[in-house]
């Protein structure tokens, strides 16, 4: 919760800051360029996130589901 909460305040600070010494365009470039090399840092330094494909966990979601509904089925059918 603090890192969203708190992430957009620290950004409008940094922007307010660069901004009102460097001027508007700097900080909007400065911005577009830290966001690149985050997100650049981030991927080497977490390559299994970058590698990584939701698929495998939507389908055992469906499972889940369909198990879920079986079960929910059969109570309902030994109850009536």
């Amino acid at each position: 919760m603090i890192s969203y909460l708190t992430g957009p305040m620290l950004g409008n600070v940094k922007m307010g800051v660069v901004a009102e010494r460097l001027g508007t365009k700097t900080a909007i470039v400065s911005g577009g360029i830290l966001s690149i090399i985050a997100v650049l840092l981030l991927a080497v330094l977490l390559p299994k996130f970058v590698r990584y494909v939701g698929r495998d966990s939507v389908k055992r979601k469906e499972f889940e589901e369909r198990e879920w509904d079986e079960r929910n089925r059969a109570r309902t059918a030994v109850q009536t």
